[in-house]
């Protein structure tokens, strides 16, 4: 943390010899639960400080066991520098998601700041599914009351690399074998 940001790296080398990204996360450990708080928002600026294809920052909430996990993402994809997307998932496992893509509307990229907020709304006697939205600088992008998540979760900042087998990897990007190599 510096002059009141939080600055996350992935390195391409890992000292411990594996060949493998090393990422950074940050994830609060208070769980926010919405049948009990709701309605809750969450809002963050942030940007990437460099055009390095095969980056995946995220910020979003996650709880539960992973094969039946409930998540609310904006992820920003370098491979993607024009936009954001978001991601839902309810009671289900990692790869049953619902990622749309949204382009930024004044044609810059993920490495200008944008305020990004999603909304996380309980189910109530006039919505009986519950809502999440997600907004980029103010303008709301989506809006889903299918799948909304009802788990408590912890609010979480990340960045990492899925490595040569994702579709969002790129070949500029890859582990290096030396602390001199690293970027």
């Amino acid at each position: 943390v510096s002059d009141g940001k939080v600055h996350l790296v992935l390195d391409t080398y890992d000292p411990g010899g594996n060949k493998v990204f090393i990422s950074s996360d940050i994830v609060t450990t208070r769980t926010f639960d919405v049948a009990q708080e709701g309605p809750l928002a969450f809002e963050a600026s942030f940007r990437y400080t460099q055009d390095q294809r095969g980056l995946i920052g995220g910020f979003f909430t996650y709880g539960g066991p992973p094969d039946t996990h409930d998540e609310i993402d904006f992820e920003a994809m370098s491979n993607k520098m024009g936009g954001i997307q978001t991601n839902l998932y309810h009671n289900e496992p990692a790869g049953n998601s619902r990622p749309l893509d949204h382009a930024f509307k004044d044609g810059s990229t993920l490495e200008t700041f944008h305020t990004y907020r999603f909304e996380w709304i309980p189910a109530s006697t006039a919505n009986p599914t519950g809502l999440v939205r997600w907004m980029v600088d103010g303008e709301i992008v989506r809006e889903s009351t299918t799948f909304v998540p009802t788990q408590a979760m912890n609010l979480h900042f990340n960045v990492w690399s899925g490595g040569p087998e994702w579709e969002t990897s790129d070949p500029s990007l890859f582990p290096v074998a030396s602390a001199d190599q690293n970027r």
